[in-house]
């Protein structure tokens, strides 16, 4: 987890990144990926263990997927990063919650 200072920190620093990934559950309780991976045309940009609640990533615009590990079931998602910055509300499947 990460204290409310560092939380605030990150989200001052947010709009420096094209793509701001935050995870949470349908209730609204942030998610931690036991691992994510940020793939462009199925090559790995970025594999992060433990990674969540919010990441940011410094990517050219483009399409890219995004795939975590939660629990032991992957999930993927496709995200297209816009030349102002993307941020992507991924909210994982109530069967993990």
């Amino acid at each position: 987890g990460v204290s409310v200072d560092e939380a605030a920190a990150m989200k001052r620093i947010a709009p420096r990144y094209k793509l701001r990934v935050e995870i949470s559950g349908r209730g609204g309780d942030y998610y931690v990926a036991d691992s994510l991976k940020l793939l462009q045309r199925g090559q790995v940009i970025a594999e992060i263990p433990d990674a969540g609640p919010w990441l940011l990533f410094d990517v050219p615009p483009g399409s890219y997927t995004l795939s975590g590990e939660f629990a032991g079931r992957r999930v993927e998602r496709e995200v297209n990063v816009a030349s102002a910055g993307t941020t992507v509300h991924w909210v994982v499947p109530s069967t993990l919650n």
